[in-house]
């Protein structure tokens, strides 16, 4: 996400992520524009009054816009890519390399997608899951996974009391099928499924 705030001596300060941009609106026409580390910050003008700002790399800059008489003043502080910085902690917290995730930003938010092909993935997946909530996941899950996922939801419904209900495969699909009394089961059943199926893996609707 980024963010300018104000700081000290009339010079704002912008925030702003290895790989984002940003785009400053100018109240008059911008003559100039000056950046002190080329390497941290790409600056180009679009047009009179719209500067675009690209992050290249972790590092803070000096931008100065020459505006006729007068002048803005920012500093722009580059962090460090969310999408790694994500990768990075997944790795922290599994012990070893995600690279079974890709990572993105999508409007300042990290997405994460990637394919589920066997249940020990389906595992790690679960437990990344609970730990990033901020982290939106759209993961792709094998049938195969779904089979084995089967017995064990159908296992917990007969725990809730939902004899009369059970959930079946159609293509990539879990299914809820069979009989539940009133709406309070039937949400009984969809917590069950979300929790095994849904929500705890960031499955793909």
């Amino acid at each position: 996400m980024l963010v300018a705030v104000p700081c000290l001596a009339g010079t704002k300060t912008i925030l702003l992520s290895v790989g984002e941009q940003k785009i400053i609106p100018v109240g008059s026409a911008a003559t100039k524009v000056l950046v002190g580390n080329p390497s941290i910050l790409s600056v180009r003008k679009l047009d009179s009054n719209r500067i675009l700002l690209f992050g290249r790399e972790a590092g803070s800059s000096e931008v100065t816009i020459v505006l006729g008489r007068g002048s803005d003043k920012y500093i722009v502080r580059v962090a460090s890519s969310l999408a790694k910085k994500f990768l990075a902690e997944c790795g922290a917290l599994m012990e070893e390399p995600c690279s079974y995730l890709q990572a993105s930003v999508v409007a300042g938010k990290v997405v994460v997608t990637g394919v589920v092909a066997d249940v020990e993935t389906y595992d790690k997946v679960r437990k990344i899951r609970k730990a990033f909530v901020d982290v939106n996941f759209l993961l792709e899950v094998q049938p195969r996974v779904l089979d084995v996922l089967i017995p064990i939801i159908n296992q917990e419904f007969k725990k809730a009391g939902l004899k009369q209900a059970r959930v079946v495969r159609v293509g990539s699909l879990l299914v809820i099928e069979g009989l539940v009394e009133d709406e309070r089961e039937k949400r009984r059943a969809e917590i069950i499924v979300e929790e095994y199926y849904g929500k705890a893996a960031g499955v793909k609707p």
